[in-house]
């Protein structure tokens, strides 16, 4: 069995676009976890700076 020259160059280029795509996914889902976890770390503060708010008008 064997493969046209044109055929392995088209499963060529099929695979480099494939691999391009996975390479802009990785890229995405970095950015997305990043951004995930500023947006807890800004959400934990928050909620900290309100339960010592809390606290405080409570001694008072």
């Amino acid at each position: 069995m064997s493969i046209s020259v044109d055929r392995a160059a088209e499963a060529a280029r099929v695979a480099v676009k494939m691999l391009s795509d996975l390479e802009e996914i990785l890229e995405l889902h970095a950015n997305l976890a990043a951004h995930q976890a500023r947006t807890k770390e800004r959400s934990d503060t928050k909620s900290r700076a309100g339960s010592e708010g809390r606290g405080l008008l409570h001694r008072l």
